[in-house]
């Protein structure tokens, strides 16, 4: 797809909505045996406990990696991407949408590991491929009850 999303499509109904089908779709490749990568700023504890739920609910590891980045090199990316479509990224997110999205963001505890995604995608890929800190990569369900009865 390569039409351009509304503003209104990065707001809370879109968003609820494309978190629910992610989820979804995460346990279906998790029953199938495969591995999941949930590629999304996942920006409230309850986005990022709902993620967990869906692996260990099927008694599944999960390893949650958050990228952070300065909020203007973000904008400065956005940009760069809505400017060169032809470089294949998907995201149609401006500076507007970076911001407002920046302003809501809650980092996740320690057991996600933390990557400076600052640097070159070479760097951030190696990082997230061979982890810097593995202690932190993993927790259990009975770790957290954030969320708890709130409906995946």
């Amino acid at each position: 797809q390569t039409d351009r999303l509304p503003e209104e499509a990065y707001g809370k109904d879109w968003t609820n909505r494309t978190f629910r089908e992610m989820r979804r779709l995460a346990g279906l490749c998790l029953d199938a045996g495969s591995a999941v990568i949930a590629d999304a700023v996942h920006a409230t504890a309850w986005q990022q406990r709902s993620l967990e739920r869906v692996a260990f609910r099927r008694g599944r590891s999960f390893e949650g990696i958050w990228l952070e980045i300065d909020v203007e090199l973000a904008v400065a990316r956005a940009e760069a991407r809505r400017r060169d479509r032809h470089l294949g990224d998907v995201s149609d997110a401006g500076e507007a949408v970076v911001r407002r999205m920046a302003a809501g963001i809650h980092p996740p505890d320690l057991r996600w590991r933390r990557i400076d995604a600052g640097r070159s995608p070479e760097a951030v890929l190696d990082d997230a491929a061979h982890g810097q800190d593995e202690a932190h990569g993993h927790c259990r369900d009975d770790q957290h009850d954030e969320g708890a009865g709130q409906k995946d």
